[in-house]
């Protein structure tokens, strides 16, 4: 009788952690573990004492620390899932902000270039290479923008134009 009541509580406790686990709300998970073992604390003290070979106040201290347990599992979980929501939200933001940004300059401007820490082009810019005049088949990707630039003092004044900005 007793292995069969601890087994059911057992499987009771596991099931009620995965349950408020798929809810993700702490507090609300926390209250309702708080239920289930108030109400496994009434259970045992309504027992006959002597059906138990274990005393009741040893099986209460086990239900505490295995409430405790519970209570951090469910923090860092759902300390986990509030960091990568934040993180996707702030992913999302970036990119519709970066696409906003590239659709505006693309209205305004004849060619868009992205370029790396060296000035060099990130992406092959089709609009770019027509503007250049430098051939349908050849790409950019790689080349430093300063190439393109005939004049020395344009070269220079771009070079500290960009470095003022970093």
């Amino acid at each position: 009788h007793r292995q069969l009541v601890l087994v059911h509580s057992m499987h009771g406790q596991v099931l009620a952690l995965l349950l408020s686990m798929g809810h993700f709300r702490f507090w609300e998970s926390l209250f309702w573990n708080a239920v289930h073992g108030a109400a496994q604390a009434a259970a045992y003290h309504n027992a006959e004492e002597d059906c138990f070979e274990v005393p009741v106040s040893e099986i209460a201290e086990q239900t505490c620390y295995c409430f405790l347990e519970k209570a951090l599992l469910l923090y860092v979980v759902e300390k986990m899932l509030v960091s990568c929501l934040r993180q996707q939200v702030e992913t999302t933001y970036e990119r519709n902000h970066r696409f906003a940004c590239t659709s505006l300059l693309d209205i305004i401007c004849d060619a868009v270039v992205e370029l790396d820490r060296d000035c060099r082009i990130v992406e092959h810019v089709p609009a770019l290479a027509h503007t250049l005049l430098h051939g349908s088949g050849k790409s950019l990707k790689g080349l430093v923008l300063q190439d393109f630039m005939p004049d020395e003092r344009d070269r220079q004044g771009f070079e500290a134009c960009v470095n003022a900005m970093s």
